[in-house]
């Protein structure tokens, strides 16, 4: 449950195809048993979450609902716009450190990853 989690907010505030979390995190098992995994896993984390709405699953996605979950990765997304300016200031004071340090093998994480390691490093 905790790796669905991760892989929703790895892939953004847009969400992340229902085919790929299918494919990524449950590589051995086939189809319907497989789709069957994935339910079970967004019903345990809708309830980990404490809010059978904080999960948004529209178009064969799956995402977040900003207004019921705060996640600092999609808050560190949304500076890419209008207030540029004072973006530096702001992502300085989201930024915790690493994103998902403890999932450094995992392929899913380190496209944003690197994403957020540039982004802070050069204070955009």
């Amino acid at each position: 449950v905790l790796s669905l989690l991760k892989c929703i907010v790895a892939h953004g505030a847009k969400g992340v195809g229902q085919t790929w979390l299918v494919e990524n995190l449950w590589p051995d098992d086939e189809g319907d048993k497989a789709r069957g995994a994935l339910r079970t896993a967004l019903h345990r984390l809708r309830g980990l979450l404490g809010d059978s709405r904080a999960l948004i699953v529209s178009d064969c996605r799956v995402s977040l609902d900003p207004t019921r979950v705060w996640v600092d990765l999609f808050a560190f997304e949304r500076l890419d716009g209008p207030s540029r300016g004072q973006a530096p200031d702001r992502a300085f004071a989201l930024y915790r450190g690493p994103f998902l340090p403890d999932d450094l093998d995992e392929s899913w994480a380190a496209v944003t990853r690197q994403l957020q390691e540039i982004a802070t490093a050069t204070g955009e």
